[in-house]
Parts: C-alpha cells; sequence; structure tokens
C-alpha cells in the first residue's frame, strides 16, 4: 500500500504522534499488507515541511517532524518490526509545490519562503536544495520570455471569434491587482467596439517557429484607450457570449508603443487542493494553472505534455480571463537532468532513503506541476550546448528537430536511472521504476511527450538497471475509448517484453472510491487483483493508504472492510504468513 505523508498526514486536522505512527504501520500490516510504499517527502532538515509550506496547510507535517525528525527512519524500523518492508517512492519531478493556488501576499510570507516565487505567487514549497537553486528546473524557450527594461502600460486588448458571427456582446468588466491578492473594478479610461475585421490567425507552433492560418474576417472585440500599469488585470463579460478559438488566436495585448504584452493565463480563482479560497477579487488568480480548463477538443484528464494553445476555449465556460504580464521561466517542480549537479542532489537522496533502512527504491516521474504551455520547455544551458555539439544547431534561434531535442534529454534521464540503480544495488536492495501509461512513456521522439522527454523504457529493463516494473495509470477516468485502446497495447507489449525479460511486475491502480457504492468499489478491486495475478504479477499496489484508512478524532477507520477479508483470504490462500 501506497502511503503519502502530504495525503494521509496533513489532510486531517487530527494530529499525529509517533504512537499513532506506529499504530497506523500495524494497522497496514493487519490488512494483509506486506510492503509499503512511501511517497518520500523527506526529514526535516530537507525543508519541505518548513513553516508557511502550502502543503501542511494545518501544520500537522511540522509539528509531527519535530516528534520524529526522520519520518522514513521510523517507518522503516517499525514496518520491519511487523514483517514489512519498505519502499521509497523517489519522485524526482515533484520537488517543490506543483500547484499555482497558494502564494503569500506582500507582508505576510515568512521570513525564509517555503517555496520558489513564480507568476502570481510569492513563495509555495520546495526541497531547501531547489529553492537554493531555482535554475537548475526545466527551463522556458528564450523567445518566449518578457523583454528587459521598464513594462509600459497596456493600451489595448483584442479579443477575437474564430468565425465572422458572433451575437451581441455583453458588456465588459475589467479589474487590476498589484499583487494579486486582491482585484478591484479597473476606473480609468477605455473604450470598446466590436468589428469584423481581417487576420491571419495565429496557429500554435513550438517556439521557434511561427504559423498562420489563411486570411479571413472574424470578429473582434477591442478594449482601447486603456492605462493599465498593473501586473495582473482580468476581464470578464456580464453575459453568455459564445466568444470561441485557440488560446493561441483568443488574445492580443499591446503596450502604449503598440508593441505586443507578454503575457501569462489565468481562469480560475486561487484554492488549495479543491477547498475554495474565495472570488478572484477576494482570493486572487491561479496563473499557468491547465489542470481541468474546459477546452472544445482536449483529449481530457490533465495534461503534462501538449500546450494549451493547441486548444479551442468557450469563454462562456470559464468565469473570467486573468492577465498576468510576463512568464514563468521555469517549470515548478520539474528539474533539469542535464546539469550535473542535479543528477548528484537526486543521488544524495536515493542514499538518505537507503541509510533510512529501505528495501528499495522506486523512481517515479511524473509531476503535479502546472503549466499552459508543455511543448516550450527544456531549454537549459546543458541541453542547448549538447545540442547545438551534437548537430550545429541553436535551439534557442533556429528551428530544429523536436524528436533528435526529446532523445537527447532523455539521455539525462537514462543517465540519472543507471546511476541510481548501481547506487541501491551496491547496497543490496532492489530498484524499481514506475512505467507511467498516462502520459504515455510508449512515445516516439517525434511525438509529443512527458516534460517532453523520451522515455527509452525498454533500455532500462534490456540493461538491466530494473529489478520491479511498477505499472502506474493503465487505468483513467475520462479517457476516451481511443485513448483506453492505446494504453492497453502499452500495456501488453509492456507485458510481454518483462516477461520475455523475466522481471517481476507490480501493478498500482487509480484511486476510484470516491462517488461509488462500498460493494461496486470492492467487486472492482478484487476484478483488478485476479486480472493481474492472472497476468503474472508479482506485486498488487493498494493507491493509497487515505482511500482506504482515515485518521479521526475516535482512531483510524479503515473503510471497506470485505475488501481486507478477501485480500487475507486470497493471501491464506497463497501460502503467505498472516500479519502481525
Amino acid at each position: 500500500m501506497t502511503l503519502d505523508f502530504r495525503d494521509d498526514f496533513t489532510a486531517t486536522s487530527v494530529p499525529w504522534t509517533a504512537e499513532r505512527f506506529r499504530e497506523y504501520i500495524r494497522l497496514v500490516a493487519d490488512l494483509g499488507m506486506k510492503g509499503i510504499h512511501w511517497i518520500e517527502m523527506g526529514d526535516k532538515e530537507m525543508g519541505k515541511w518548513d513553516r508557511g509550506s502550502s502543503t501542511d496547510l494545518m501544520g500537522g507535517a511540522r509539528e509531527f517532524v519535530e516528534a520524529v525528525p526522520n519520518p522514513l527512519a521510523f517507518l522503516c524500523e517499525e514496518a520491519h518490526r511487523v514483517g514489512l518492508k519498505v519502499y521509497a517512492v523517489h519522485k524526482i519531478n515533484d520537488m517543490a509545490s506543483f500547484g499555482p493556488g497558494r502564494f503569500y501576499p506582500p507582508g505576510t510570507a515568512p521570513d525564509v519562503l517555503p517555496g520558489i516565487p513564480q507568476i502570481g505567487g510569492s513563495g509555495q514549497m520546495a526541497f531547501r536544495w531547489l529553492r537554493e537553486h531555482p535554475d537548475r528546473r526545466v527551463e522556458i524557450h528564450p523567445s518566449l520570455m518578457e523583454g528587459t527594461g521598464v513594462r509600459k502600460p497596456v493600451r489595448t486588448v483584442r479579443l477575437w471569434h474564430e468565425t465572422d458571427r458572433l451575437e451581441g456582446v455583453p458588456d465588459i468588466e475589467l479589474f487590476v491587482s498589484e499583487t494579486n491578492a486582491r482585484y478591484t473594478p479597473y476606473r480609468g479610461s477605455s473604450r470598446v467596439d466590436v468589428s469584423v475585421r481581417r487576420r491571419k490567425p495565429p496557429l500554435f507552433a513550438p517556439a521557434p517557429e511561427k504559423r498562420f492560418a489563411n486570411e479571413g474576417e472574424f470578429v473582434c472585440i477591442e478594449v482601447s484607450g486603456l492605462e493599465l500599469s498593473q501586473p495582473f488585470f482580468c476581464i470578464r463579460f456580464s453575459g453568455a457570449i459564445g466568444l470561441t478559438n485557440t488560446l493561441t488566436a483568443l488574445l492580443e495585448v499591446e503596450d502604449v508603443t503598440g508593441a505586443p504584452v507578454v503575457f501569462t493565463w489565468g481562469f480560475f480563482p486561487r484554492s488549495d487542493y479543491s477547498r475554495s479560497l474565495g472570488t478572484f477579487e477576494e482570493a486572487g488568480i491561479g496563473y499557468d494553472a491547465n489542470w481541468l480548463i474546459p477546452f472544445e477538443n482536449h483529449p481530457g484528464g490533465h495534461d503534462w505534455q501538449h500546450s494549451a494553445g493547441r486548444y479551442r476555449l468557450n469563454v462562456d465556460r470559464v468565469p473570467f480571463i486573468g492577465i498576468a504580464r510576463g512568464r514563468n521561466r521555469f517549470l515548478t517542480s520539474v528539474v533539469e537532468l542535464g546539469y550535473p549537479d542535479v543528477r548528484r542532489w537526486l543521488l544524495d537522496v536515493v542514499q538518505y532513503e537507503l541509510d533510512a533502512g529501505c528495501d528499495g527504491v522506486d523512481i517515479r516521474v511524473e509531476s503535479h506541476t502546472q503549466n499552459m504551455d508543455f511543448e516550450n520547455y527544456g531549454f537549459g544551458k546543458p541541453v542547448v550546448e549538447a545540442f547545438r555539439d551534437r548537430y550545429g544547431v541553436d535551439i534557442t534561434r533556429e528551428s530544429f528537430d523536436r524528436g533528435a531535442w526529446r532523445e537527447l534529454r532523455g539521455e539525462y534521464f537514462d543517465l540519472f536511472l543507471k546511476d541510481a540503480s548501481e547506487l541501491i544495488r551496491s547496497h543490496g536492495k532492489e530498484t524499481w521504476i514506475h512505467l507511467t501509461a498516462y502520459p504515455s512513456m510508449e512515445r516516439e521522439p517525434r511525438q509529443q511527450s512527458l516534460h517532453q522527454m523520451y522515455w527509452n523504457w525498454r533500455k532500462w529493463l534490456a540493461e538491466g538497471w530494473v529489478d520491479v516494473v511498477n505499472f502506474k495509470r493503465f487505468q483513467a477516468r475520462n479517457l476516451s475509448a481511443g485513448q483506453q485502446e492505446a494504453i492497453d497495447r502499452f500495456y501488453l507489449k509492456a507485458l510481454n517484453f518483462c516477461n520475455e525479460l523475466g522481471l517481476r511486475m507490480a501493478y498500482t491502480p487509480n484511486p476510484r472510491f470516491e462517488g461509488m457504492r462500498e460493494e461496486e468499489f470492492v467487486d472492482m478491486e478484487l476484478r483488478d487483483i485476479r486480472r493481474i495475478a492472472a497476468d503474472g504479477f508479482d506485486v498488487y499496489n493498494f493507491y493509497e493508504g487515505c482511500t482506504y484508512i482515515r485518521l479521526t478524532e475516535n482512531g483510524f477507520r479503515v473503510e471497506a472492510g470485505s475488501l481486507w477479508r478477501a485480500v487475507r483470504e486470497w493471501n491464506r490462500r497463497a501460502g503467505l504468513p498472516p500479519g502481525p
């Protein structure tokens, strides 16, 4: 069973203690588990739980690490005592906060920020090493950054419809903010003009390319005569309008000289996970947040591989259009593995996990980072220099082979995985790897991919760097039939390849209890277990603890009791020893 320090320890107001942690570990064993996957959040010294961390809003984790400074070592000792193995889940790309929801308005932040600033926020959460080396994250194409110098006020905003017909336009409201903490109505001059104009609409193209559609006539809503000097502003229509376009073609912003303004999108108020913080006027806007935007032609679900500029948006489906000047230079938490010191730091974390007593380390490359433009990140200095040395092309200025670029970036992960495997095995422990199907690692270099890297999974397995392959995200909600069919094909390819190599396999499902009756949920879980057992898997990894076990004022509450009775019976028939 996977246990997550954030989801299991901080999503409750009930304080955790060493004794409660010990009881929790024993309870996991009593349910019939034989091992724990610990999503690694670091010890007290690593800094992820420093005061003000956005992933510890109730303060429970900080209180806990005061009492138990090294939770992983405590877990290993107690788990081994009751016959459980422990595997650290090393989430190499989740070492900083993933969402734009939490920030500190000026004057309210801790003296030492617990995170790394980004557009619309002044600090979230991060491991201390990454806070001290923020330039070691994956970097945007330099042509997309705002130029240096003093910003000039915004004078004109144009909203473009995708055709030459649009029914009556309701009133337009403008709001402004200096800090993104609060928004107030814009009180300056403005003029609104609705007309049909000719243009060549821009098409999405990854930098440094520029593409345009054929010239045609399109409805344009122009708001001019503005005197917008604030770095954040917001457009809201008083009623439905039907205005629809791709993000690339939807909006133009110009300053007082007529020069285009570089900006970042925002479509929803800030929130902490599922908890609302209020309207945008009172809570601010989450900028560069690509999750769950209701695009007209989006494939569905979260997306770590495509840029939002590809997709069509009907503005009636979002409460407002937020605009922040500038762009995020770096992805929030995804590290640039081309830097040798990044790989050394991640290996240091592996060493910490081994020293704590783990029986193995599971490398996971997915991230929770949100961003609107994933296709345009991956231009850190070592990548730029290596590509120029290998191909004679400056990817910051010239068109280039994006397949070769993704392959190069993937090679840096290969280096890290090989070194991590050698380190883990030198301690007599097991190397696990998350094989991810959504977004898929089964992509050719020419295709957009998770963090724009070629994940050469067949090489990792064939070279013998991996002991256990952990199949993750081979199920997902709200996927089209075509997407699930592609996932199923990848499943069979990976399954057969692992069997050819004699590799052990684990299966990690998606948590999906919410909105289901218990008997329906249990039946589905047991069907999954039978299926993967028939397919030759060695491990079924329940994901994750908070789906099944909740800490309350009256102690632990275990959900889906009939599931655990079936698991114990399964273990008995398999000849496995009972729990403690």
